[in-house]
């Protein structure tokens, strides 16, 4: 299910911090029941942040096709259903120590976390509990 959202939430989200960026994507990735990233045929796109490997993701296409810059504007936006996402990738992040980068702006970085501490957030989300992450 696509998901874009409206000029009136667009702007109403470039305002969010970025706890209420994570609260924004775990409610509409439930919802649209899909993630997107930006990507190539080989794969979803891993940037470095210092030491450590990370790979943003957002809840619709719009979001993600705004926040291609760069290196990034060749590449295409590329969605995943929200199950493949929580028992595939967000594992194999994890395997392999990449953090993930929830809702990033053009202009701002997103929540920074590992994928085990989203995979929680969503899990909880999904059971009905709290969505935000606590601490």
């Amino acid at each position: 299910m696509r998901c874009n959202p409206s000029e009136e939430a667009l702007a109403e989200i470039a305002s969010m911090d970025e706890e209420q960026r994570l609260d924004y994507f775990l409610s509409r990735a439930i919802e649209c029941e899909e993630v997107w990233s930006l990507g190539s045929d080989c794969g979803w796109t891993i940037r470095e942040e210092g030491e450590q490997r990370v790979i943003p993701v957002w809840p619709s296409q719009e979001l993600a096709d705004r926040c291609a810059c760069g290196d990034c504007e060749r590449q295409r936006s590329d969605p995943v259903s929200l199950e493949h996402f929580l028992y595939r990738v967000l594992a194999m992040m994890q395997e392999n120590g990449i953090l993930v980068e929830v809702l990033p702006l053009a202009q701002r970085p997103g929540k920074l976390m590992p994928a085990e501490a989203l995979f929680e957030a969503l899990d909880r989300s999904l059971a009905g509990g709290e969505s935000l992450l606590g601490g």
